[in-house]
């Protein structure tokens, strides 16, 4: 093994992202995939976990969040096998497999990487304590290459035994390298990291693979674990045994030594136990994961530890108790299948199919596609047509998602090369032809075509080497194409059944995968990918006429456009490539993916790419501007969003839990706290619409925001109870950060803002703490609803641009619920403003006969029904301000409140938010709608004084502009607008 190069100085390469950046909006991905590597900062605070996918997690351990993502986008790699924080917490180290990996130095707070290692052999084992760095290496000598931890500079090298190295671990005083093998040569052998000469060779070896080694504090103790169903323990002084558990677990990956040497923990598969040395008995088991565990990591205490996992989640367990407390897990699922129709998107995640809207980036539905794993998607006018491993093909309707009709493949396959019945029997493609005749389901190298109409098999194509890849139909749709894994492209007639076309790979590649082809609208040239390169075929003569080719990487995605003139690949480095087919060249290179890209699309007549693959994410970039321009991603739970690079983002109704802000190097806080600066619909759609939104950029200096102080910590210190009583006191604690300050104490009822203390009210009210300065108590009475009450209480800073979190305590409350309730009507219009330009003819009109109609059709559902009004001059800020506090006081919890506003209402198109104008409205600039409209804060605090539970506000209002905004828009606009008000009152709203 040779060493290429160190890179010492700090720098940002192009190639070299941190994807969460202060300030902005990131969404919470977490790994897809397998978790192969973790490690726990010095000061517990952090963990960082790596794996498939080959990116780095940084989560915070208090609080599972995910705080940093590290990532490289141009080099491949097979997966990160080692991540290692350095002593002093300030850095991670990482090291991934294969031929030609890199040990990579990334400093923790910046993100960026600081040394850089290249290496030049199999790397297959990377180990550390806290002086050395190892590196076990096989290619054509098997070697061990010893970095000072420290500075990466290597020290030493020295050839080591032949072998499968299954395991291995440095000594904790670093004099010795010991080594389990496995395969034919199981043993264990001890070096002398110094000089690379053979120490000793243990005795008494295991039956089968060593997987995993620890030594005791002191180094007296080895301890080794084996796919032969025992732990050994040897003395590390001269080799011999001293014990055998016969623990009759396999798999064990992963080794813990408690520092009395007492009691091991190790891992078996999906689970952790925990054994007693002395007695040779199990004390507990841990279980929670779905797949193996590859790493333990132990906390200072040993109390608590965090496992790793294939199934691409962390979790943090407490050793009292068998349930995990806290789990770190990916959110999404990889993309596989994407189809398009209609513009809509259609991807799916494992059994549901979910279909967005490519005009408003809005998941508009959500359906099952079949009862077991979806292996394919495919469309075909109205109607889905999707693969599964149940090897069934279920035709859905587009529409409603209803299941069509249902075909069931023959198990026909008896291939032993394959490991299960599973794997040979599933559907991994599934079509219908164009004249909607047949079904066409592929069956590993089999393809069936069954009649649609009775569901009978017609034919069995067979003759594929290999797994069959891709398919597709000609022009017309009289005949089937497929690829394979052995480089074979093959063309039926569907009629027939007949092989009319059989060509294979002429070069010699090593894993000819084709894994996607395309044929041209004249049916007269093949595209197909061969590992790095994609191949033109002359389908008359076959003959390749031309190759375009990468560096390195394998490609997975092609499409064409309309004119044939330009292609775009997806591959295995996470780039997205626009090829100028004349040319032979790429003429445009889209990054921003995470993982590798199995599907790529052209959308909106070309002048868009969509891009989905194994990060659990869709992308939608602009050719001509050459950036992203929109992520799309649905979640495993049902919630989705879709969020521009800037950080607007639109998603479903608890959605945006996924996303979070980075407010400093190494803190995360919740979307909740900048809600109302970035939800915005609007702004999605007139991305996805070609439109520039650069001037609402620059509306936002969220830095300054973050400058503004942190929200205050604040909590309700009155327990969960039940109470006889319906008026209870709260105990309300507010803790300000820095220089932070608080304001807007808002407590909640059932998600309904039920009361807003300012500052200035709430100076008189508090009482500090006498053991905490910056801590402070509030009393506040409130009324409960008969049954549940759920209370939360919140606050912002003293700016009041940044929100707290949320805290919650659930009290119930028993009282009478069969006397009939009041309702109280508040209407509101505004025709005659004394700006002349703003006059209208029916809102007066409109509120008078809404609450008519209201008292009229409610009076056998009331006990008494209590009309209020404001008409023309009366409508003014002050005055609907002061009749909110007058209807507060005469209702109770049980009542019901409906609140109709007719007048003028405008929406800010920078911000978002709405405005209602009152009768003494005068328009000069954008500022007097702000200074002069009743705004969403001040229908917060007008509802917070309303006692009834059930209400209902309607916005009866003409949008008169939205500063500036263009007609077209207003709609979309307005919606985001209402959203945001719904959300800050937690009462029901509609447009009238």
């Amino acid at each position: 093994m040779k060493l290429k190069n160190i890179l010492l100085t700090i720098i940002l390469l192009t190639s070299i992202t941190f994807a969460n950046e202060i300030g902005k909006p990131f969404v919470q991905i977490g790994h897809v995939s397998a978790i192969l590597a973790s490690d726990v900062s010095p000061d517990e605070k952090y963990i960082a976990s790596g794996g498939n996918g080959n990116v780095i997690k940084i989560w915070d351990i208090k609080t599972a969040k995910e705080i940093k993502t590290l990532y490289q986008h141009n080099d491949r790699r097979d997966w990160i096998l080692f991540i290692k924080f350095s002593s002093d917490g300030k850095y991670i180290i990482s090291a991934d497999s294969g031929r030609d990996s890199e040990i990579k130095y990334w400093n923790l707070i910046t993100g960026k990487i600081i040394k850089n290692i290249k290496l030049t052999g199999v790397t297959t084992k990377v180990i550390s304590n806290k002086k050395y760095l190892v590196v076990l290496e096989s290619n054509d000598k098997y070697t061990a290459s010893i970095f000072n931890i420290k500075t990466g500079k290597k020290i030493k090298e020295f050839s080591i035994n032949r072998g499968y190295i299954g395991s291995a671990v440095i000594s904790n005083n670093s004099n010795s390298l010991i080594i389990g093998y496995g395969g034919d040569k199981n043993g264990i052998i001890k070096y002398n990291i110094n000089t690379g000469k053979i120490i000793n060779i243990y005795k008494d070896e295991h039956l089968d693979t060593i997987t995993t080694m620890i030594t005791s504090h002191n180094d007296k103790i080895l301890i080794s674990g084996s796919d032969d169903k025992t732990i050994k323990i040897w003395d590390n002084i001269n080799g011999n045994i001293l014990k055998t558990l016969h623990v009759n677990y396999k798999d064990i990956k992963s080794l813990y030594l408690t520092k009395d040497n007492n009691k091991i923990f190790f891992t078996s598969f999906n689970k952790v136990i925990l054994w007693d040395i002395p007695t040779s008995k199990e004390l507990n088991s841990f279980e929670g994961h779905k797949n193996h565990i590859f790493k333990i990591n132990m906390f200072i205490d040993e109390e608590s530890f965090i496992t790793a996992s294939a199934d691409g989640t962390l979790k943090l367990w407490n050793i009292y108790n068998s349930n995990p407390i806290l789990n770190f897990r990916g959110k999404t699922s990889e993309i596989y299948s994407m189809a398009i129709l209609n513009n809509k998107l259609i991807s799916h995640n494992k059994k549901r199919l979910k279909v967005w809207n490519l005009s408003n980036g809005k998941q508009i539905k959500e359906f099952l596609g079949n009862n077991n794993q979806i292996t394919s998607i495919s469309t075909n006018k109205n109607k889905i047509i999707v693969g599964g491993f149940d090897t069934s093909v279920n035709i859905l309707n587009f529409e409603n998602g209803k299941i069509i009709k249902k075909f069931k493949a023959e198990k026909k396959f008896k291939d032993k090369k394959l490991p299960t019945l599973r794997i040979r029997n599933k559907v991994i493609f599934s079509n219908i032809t164009k004249d909607n005749k047949y079904i066409i389901s592929v069956q590993y190298k089999i393809i069936q075509i069954i009649n649609n109409k009775n569901g009978k098999l017609i034919h069995t194509l067979s003759g594929h080497k290999g797994g069959i890849l891709s398919i597709s139909f000609n022009s017309n749709g009289s005949n089937l194409i497929s690829s394979d894994k052995s480089g074979t492209i093959k063309i039926w007639n569907i009629k027939t059944g007949k092989n009319i076309f059989t060509f294979t790979e002429p070069k010699n590649v090593l894993f000819p995968n084709i894994f996607k082809f395309l044929i041209t609208k004249d049916d007269n040239y093949i595209f197909y990918t061969i590992k790095n390169a994609i191949r033109m075929l002359d389908i008359n003569n076959k003959k390749i006429v031309k190759t375009f080719k990468l560096k390195t990487t394998t490609i997975y995605s092609l499409a064409l456009s309309k004119n044939q003139k330009y292609m775009i690949t997806g591959d295995q480095n996470k780039n997205v490539n626009l090829w100028d087919i004349e040319k032979k060249e790429i003429i445009k290179t889209f990054k921003g993916h995470s993982g590798e890209i199995y599907n790529v699309s052209f959308i909106n007549n070309d002048k868009k790419i969509i891009s989905g693959g194994s990060d659990g994410v869709i992308k939608i970039w602009d050719i001509e501007k050459s950036k992203e321009i929109i992520m799309l991603v649905s979640f495993n739970d049902g919630e989705w969003l879709s969020i521009t690079p800037n950080g607007f983002f639109d998603s479903s109704k608890n959605g945006a839990k996924y996303l979070n802000i980075l407010t400093n190097q190494l803190n995360v806080t919740s979307i909740d706290k900048f809600y109302n600066t970035f939800y915005r619909p609007d702004l999605i759609q007139k991305v996805l619409n070609g439109e520039d939104i650069s001037k609402f950029i620059k509306d936002i200096n969220l830095n300054k925001i973050i400058q503004d102080g942190s929200a205050p910590i604040v909590s309700i210190k009155t327990s969960s109870q039940k109470s006889k009583k319906r008026d209870i006191n709260l105990k309300l604690e507010v803790c300000t950060i820095d220089d932070g300050g608080y304001d807007n104490l808002t407590l909640y009822l059932n998600d309904r803002a039920v009361d807003v203390i300012s500052k200035d009210r709430a100076l008189k009210l508090q009482k500090q703490s006498k053991t905490r300065k910056e801590c402070f108590t509030i009393s506040k009475l409130i009324s409960l609803q008969n049954g549940k009450n759920k209370i939360g209480f919140k606050a912002t800073n003293k700016a009041g641009t940044i929100e707290s979190n949320l805290d919650e305590i659930v009290v119930n409350y028993k009282g009478r619920s069969d006397t009939k309730p009041n309702l109280y009507i508040l209407s509101i219009g505004v025709d005659k403003y004394r700006d002349g330009d703003l006059q209208l003819k029916y809102s007066k009109a409109d509120a008078n006969a809404f609450a008519e109609v209201i008292q009229k059709v409610s009076n056998p559902l009331f006990k008494n029904i209590y009309t209020y009004q404001l008409l023309d001059k009366d409508v003014t800020k002050s005055k609907v301000l002061e009749m909110f506090k007058k209807i507060g006081k005469k209702t109770t919890r049980e009542d019901v409140f409906i609140f109709y506003m007719a007048g003028h209402g405008i929406t800010d198109a920078k911000t978002g938010a709405y405005f209602y104008l009152p009768v003494d409205f005068r328009y000069k600039n954008e500022n007097s709608v702000r200074k002069k409209g009743l705004s969403q804060n001040d229908f917060k605090l007008a509802l917070s004084k309303i006692q009834a539970m059930k209400s209902l506000t309607i916005l009866d209002t003409c949008n008169s502009g939205s500063f500036s905004e263009a007609m077209a828009s207003r709609g979309v606009l307005q919606k985001t607008a209402i959203n945001k008000l719904t959300r800050a009152t937690g009462r029901a709203t509609i447009v009238a």
